[in-house]
């Protein structure tokens, strides 16, 4: 089942082909996020199944187009009960690496995809 949310511990950003990097705003629409100039529309997309739930983001920019190394990026603020998380992540341009850590604070800036186990036993 996929569900539309809006995320209210996280920021989503973009990247232009000029190495700008723009905060997107909420537009009221839940999981919908966009740029100051309507340029750039950001959908994130949960589903949720048994004890897990998985976050896709969708992005759409009508002119130009995004830095071909870091387009769009979410900040997660907080995880609520984070118990511990395994990350994949760029090592450099080939290759990817993972990581476990229990601290949000430590997530690689390349990271490419995320498992997070809560203290209540979901992921």
């Amino acid at each position: 089942m996929k569900k539309w949310m809006n995320f209210e511990n996280l920021k989503v950003w973009v990247r232009n082909e000029e190495n700008e990097t723009e905060v997107l705003q909420p537009t009221g629409n839940k999981g919908e996020y966009k740029s100051s100039d309507g340029n750039v529309l950001v959908r994130l997309s949960t589903v949720y199944r048994a004890n897990m739930t998985a976050v896709y983001v969708d992005a759409e920019r009508k002119r130009g187009y995004f830095d071909e190394n870091y387009a769009v990026g979410i900040v997660i603020k907080s995880i609520p009960n984070l118990s511990k998380y395994l990350a994949n992540y760029m090592k450099d341009q080939f290759w990817c690496r993972s990581v476990m850590k229990m601290n949000l604070t430590d997530i690689p800036i390349d990271t490419q995809g995320m498992i997070c186990e809560q203290t209540n036993g979901k992921y």
